[in-house]
């Protein structure tokens, strides 16, 4: 069924990256390798459940890992139309065949993604959730204005935003994000990064990029395995979210929505752009 399945994948960053992955690039292997290798398609939970050079990867349509090694190094090892992508595994990037992606720099992607909607065209590479072009840390123009290049993953680099020592239009400010983007935006709630939060709470940005517009709020910090949060609050990740239920649309603060909710769980409270 993996072999199968592998086929399906449509990975998520185009064929043309040029860079060198040296030892984190997993080989494609021989049969007569992989037969010796006994934990080859085998299920695991991380790369060191399997044997070298083969990394645990999750197969579309399939619940569980399995070790795999790498199906193509370029375009021309894939049959039937199919491209070669590259693929985070921990530290690792494996190479496998899958259908050419869509989606346009800046469009939503998923590294596993179920349809070419949800991948990257060709010579994209899907990092954070975003389809970005690939750059050269050595050579800033490989990245357009209002761009730098940063180093993304065991991938490579790849062109990010930043308003870093660039003017603002009025009642805007560069605001910082996550994986080091930085946008020009409005700040609504509390400019905790301007204004630190209390001791014990974490700045919470949320952005619509395509709207200039930021929410900040000061959330308390837990962890999920000691159930830190307050009488009220759920951990979600490392933050105290407020619980909520849609049967009490007052529970969850301005600006925000009440989401993940069901007739035996309580939801909790995220930032609501609206449509």
């Amino acid at each position: 069924m993996w072999v199968l399945n592998r086929l399906l994948l449509v990975g998520s960053d185009g064929a043309a990256v040029a860079h060198k992955q040296g030892s984190r690039l997993v080989p494609m292997l021989p049969p007569d390798e992989t037969r010796r290798l006994l934990t080859f398609e085998r299920s695991c939970e991380r790369n060191e459940d399997c044997d070298a050079p083969l990394v645990c990867l999750r197969g579309q349509l399939m619940l569980d890992h399995a070790c795999v090694a790498s199906t193509c190094a370029t375009d021309a090892d894939c049959s039937q139309g199919l491209s070669c992508y590259s693929i985070a595994a921990g530290d690792r990037v494996v190479r496998l065949c899958g259908a050419p992606g869509e989606e346009a720099e800046g469009k939503l992607c998923m590294e596993l993604p179920i349809s070419r909607s949800m991948a990257c065209a060709p010579g994209l590479v899907c990092t954070h959730r975003k389809c970005r072009r690939p750059c050269q840390l050595q050579d800033p123009r490989s990245c357009p204005e209002g761009q730098y290049c940063h180093a993304a993953d065991a991938k490579g680099s790849v062109c990010l935003p930043t308003c870093e020592g660039r003017s603002c239009p009025d009642g805007q400010r560069c605001v910082a994000l996550k994986h080091g983007v930085s946008i020009c935006a409005r700040v609504q709630g509390p400019d905790c990064q301007l204004d630190p939060c209390p001791v014990g709470q974490k700045c919470e940005v949320s952005a619509r990029a395509s709207r200039n517009e930021v929410r900040m709020q000061c959330l308390l910090t837990c962890d999920s395995q000691s159930q830190s949060c307050p009488d009220g609050f759920s951990c979600i990740g490392d933050r105290c979210a407020r619980q909520c239920n849609s049967d009490a649309p007052g529970a969850c603060g301005p600006g925000e929505k009440c989401v993940g909710f069901s007739e035996s769980e309580p939801g909790f409270c995220r930032v609501d752009f609206g449509k």
